[in-house]
């Protein structure tokens, strides 16, 4: 299989908002380059997905700016897809890489059983 190349990091946060340039200067993702490939097998549906990684956009920037924001229930919704995804994606990597990533079972859950 053919190996895609590591994700980068640009350089500011500017940047990120827009596509690389030979004015972006664009760095290797040190972590993310000793971080072995794996495959992992996703449903999406893009036009969320697409509103998912906005909100995410938007929370990152306004915490960046130390901005409060307002969620409504439908970016609630939104968080909870994501929360999801990466629920999936935790459990695929547990199951099939052995990679520790699953959240504890709080207490209060184990004591109902």
């Amino acid at each position: 299989m053919k190996r895609s190349p590591s994700p980068k990091v640009y350089d500011s946060q500017d940047d990120r908002s827009r596509r690389p340039s030979d004015e972006t200067v664009i760095r290797e993702d040190p972590v993310a380059s000793r971080i072995p490939e794996r495959d992992y097998a996703l449903n999406l549906d893009g036009p969320l997905f697409r509103a998912q990684r906005e909100l995410l956009q938007r929370l990152h920037d306004a915490a960046r700016r130390q901005e409060p924001i307002l969620l409504g229930p439908e970016e609630t919704a939104l968080l909870e897809g994501v929360l999801n995804l990466t629920d999936n994606l935790a459990d695929q990597a547990a199951d099939r890489y052995g990679v520790e990533c699953m959240w504890p079972t709080p207490e209060w859950e184990t004591s109902l059983s």
